[in-house]
């Protein structure tokens, strides 16, 4: 191994210890999230001071959204329909059909395409270990 490849055989190491320690206590953090604010709310509190200080609130925050294919029906039997686009969508399903038969040449599409290379790291034990 090269120096520079020894560096980067450290630095996989390290980023793969790391990652497993940072994995570790993001679950533990997320586990003791969800028991504080069930015991909180067992407790029937909406805030805690420790005895060092730190204070822990629970607050319950109210969203609202409409469920859009109810919203549209009933805007529909109220017969108010200018909130209601109509918007164009390609059908793949179909558009797929049509290049398969050949109604359609798939290469007079390649300028409609968009390709997008995605570098991700992946750093795992070694199967069998």
């Amino acid at each position: 191994m090269n120096e520079q490849e020894q560096v980067l055989n450290e630095m996989i190491k390290n980023f793969y210890a790391d990652k497993q320690e940072a994995d570790y206590f993001k679950k533990m953090a997320e586990d003791f999230n969800s028991a504080i604010k069930e015991l909180l709310q067992k407790l029937e509190k909406t805030e805690f001071e420790t005895d060092n200080g730190l204070v822990a609130k629970i607050v319950t925050q109210h969203r609202e959204n409409f469920i859009e294919e109810s919203l549209m029906l009933k805007l529909k039997e109220l017969g108010v329909t200018k909130p209601i686009k109509t918007i164009e969508v390609v059908d793949y399903d179909i558009l797929e059909d049509a290049i398969y038969n050949g109604e359609l040449n798939a290469a007079e599409l390649s300028d409609c395409k968009q390709v997008k290379d995605i570098v991700t790291l992946k750093v795992s034990e070694k199967k069998g270990k």
